[in-house]
């Protein structure tokens, strides 16, 4: 009876692996530049929201780090592939610099979400920020809420 018990736990766990996904996030900044010290907590919030949500979904993920690097076309890829990711998620963020983390904000987000075997894109689309419901005014809060969603809308389509 122990025997079985074992074996059903070792099954929910194995079966429960075989339907999570791999992904490796990647944010970048829509103009090429580096995310400005008041952009950057921005930038690290909506990472977090957007990993939330694949946590939540039971998808394994891990991030490449917010990145300033546009012209390398091929770099998310190859490092997706390197790592052993099936799923590529990548962003791009168009910020409003402020002179300060509150004054600054993220104004859209970009994303498209990638099968990496056959370089299928999955998903693909763009969020305003002031499409986001919030009554919160705090600039960071609103950026991991629209990693949220972001999130939820590649997610839809796994």
């Amino acid at each position: 009876m122990r025997k079985a018990g074992f074996f059903l736990v070792v099954l929910v766990f194995v079966c429960g692996f075989a339907w999570s996904e791999t992904v490796l996030i990647y944010i970048k900044k829509d103009d090429g530049n580096q995310f400005s010290e008041k952009a950057l907590p921005l930038a690290y919030a909506l990472e977090g929201g957007v990993m939330d949500e694949y946590f939540d979904a039971g998808h394994i993920i891990f991030n490449a780090g917010i990145k300033n690097i546009s012209y390398w076309k091929v770099f998310p890829v190859n490092m997706a592939r390197r790592e052993g990711a099936g799923l590529l998620l990548e962003i791009v963020l168009r910020v409003k610099d402020g002179l300060t983390t509150e004054e600054s904000s993220v104004a859209a987000a970009a994303y498209r979400l990638v099968l990496l075997h056959g370089m299928k894109v999955l998903a693909m689309g763009e969020i305003e920020a002031g499409s986001i419901p919030t009554d919160s005014k705090e600039t960071e809060k609103i950026s991991f809420l629209l990693g949220k969603e972001l999130a939820r809308k590649s997610l839809s389509s796994l």
